[in-house]
């Protein structure tokens, strides 16, 4: 519906005097052209303007917040970190929320680390103290007794507490913030406190897959409508659908101002499309002011492309004698399920009655744990070793999840690897 928005849009000007001066060197040189062109976006949307001088305060007048529609890993995340960083420079007070599906606030706090931004960063959904709150609240949870440090509800508190006093960042999942923002009128004070700080306090709300939040019925997008500050940024990869009424409500998300000004006009040209041929073009012109996007392939500027290899390997001298019990060309899903697991790691048919005479060594702990053994898995275990001394990460795919669990155990006893 929306591809003419994918155009990459406002080239960046660098010149004294406005917001680049925040961003260290080093970091300006290490940003793509629509990283740049992202940065000045967000900061003429939120704050009014590029040029130091002529910003706005953050609660003043303005267009109240942006879409960022950049395709998967074109790094929104290190965009928006470097954003808040310099914001947070002109305006110490404001509060910044991220607001991210559960399994990416973890993320989150990792890329923080990654690009050393020397801000708190709060996650509300871990049980536990990060130990970078403010030196208060971390005096007040050493002076707890232990059944009192487990409290989760005290520990989110204290979280709250320490993001509202100093200048920090507090990271959320959309699910927790629908919980605890929620007013049935049964909440004791404490949860009416939390419920107060969430909604009242926050001065820049980041919403991460911020598409989730464009179904009106939804609680999510009932919570997000209470909550005071009109300063937002979507970050989606694909924040737009051929859905007329949730097309209209992404930018209602972002900007809740457009609902009063624009709805008038949108629901004319909506009910219009099919006589009107330039209806959707109008559309289209209402919401891009609120739009940053760019094209897919700003990511191969600097990358290389897919570059697919085939290895061949020499199964070991167990792994022929297993695979001499199956079929030369198995033909039935059990039979290609069997020669695909010998030829991972013959430890992983130990349990299987064609191997029988084979059990007892298979099931060694010492045999399960040689990567020797399995010619997949001595090539798996060197390939780490390799990118290991290179800082490259490895993504394993597999259509079984046995192979995955040996991976995971020869991880933990080789290297010394946690989960997670």
């Amino acid at each position: 519906m929306l591809r003419d928005l994918q155009g990459v849009q406002d080239s960046p000007i660098y010149r004294e005097g406005t917001v680049w001066d925040l961003a260290p060197l080093s970091i300006r040189a290490t940003m793509y052209p629509h990283q740049c062109g992202g940065f000045e976006f967000m900061w003429k949307n939120l704050a009014g303007d590029v040029a130091l001088e002529r910003l706005r305060e953050p609660l003043s007048d303005s267009k109240g917040g942006c879409i960022i529609s950049h395709p998967p890993g074109t790094g929104k995340t290190r965009l928006t970190i470097v954003f808040l960083q310099s914001f947070l420079k002109v305006f110490p007070k404001c509060r910044p929320v991220i607001i991210a599906p559960s399994s990416l606030l973890l993320n989150w706090e990792a890329e923080f680390k990654k690009w050393e931004a020397h801000i708190p960063f709060h996650n509300l959904n871990s049980k536990d103290l990060s130990f970078r709150e403010d030196e208060v609240t971390v005096g007040v949870f050493n002076c707890l007794s232990r059944a009192a440090r487990k409290n989760p509800n005290l520990i989110r508190m204290l979280n709250l507490k320490s993001w509202a006093k100093s200048k920090s960042i507090l990271g959320i999942s959309y699910d927790l913030f629908r919980i605890l923002t929620r007013d049935d009128g049964k909440r004791n004070s404490y949860a009416k406190e939390t419920r107060e700080i969430l909604l009242k306090f926050p001065g820049l709300l980041v919403l991460e897959e911020g598409h989730t939040a464009r179904n009106e019925q939804s609680l999510v997008w009932k919570a997000l409508k209470e909550v005071e500050i009109e300063k937002r940024i979507v970050l989606s990869g694909t924040p737009f659908q051929n859905n007329i009424k949730q097309l209209y409500n992404t930018p209602c998300v972002v900007s809740p101002k457009f609902a009063g000004d624009m709805e008038q006009k949108w629901v004319s040209l909506s009910s219009s499309l099919e006589k009107n041929a330039r209806a959707l073009e109008e559309l289209r012109d209402i919401i891009s002011p609120l739009v940053h996007s760019c094209r897919e392939n700003v990511k191969r500027v600097s990358l290389p492309g897919i570059r697919d290899s085939v290895v061949h390997l020499k199964p070991t001298y167990l792994q022929k004698e297993l695979l001499k019990r199956i079929p030369e060309n198995p033909g039935s899903f059990y039979e290609q399920n069997l020669a695909s697991l010998i030829s991972v790691h013959p430890s992983l048919v130990a349990k299987w009655k064609e191997f029988s005479e084979f059990e007892s060594r298979l099931k060694e702990i010492r045999c399960r744990l040689d990567p020797d053994i399995g010619v997949k898995m001595k090539f798996f275990v060197e390939l780490i070793r390799l990118c290991g001394g290179t800082k490259e990460r490895v993504i394993i795919f597999s259509q079984l999840l046995d192979p995955l669990n040996l991976i995971k155990e020869q991880l933990k006893s080789l290297f010394g690897w946690t989960l997670g």
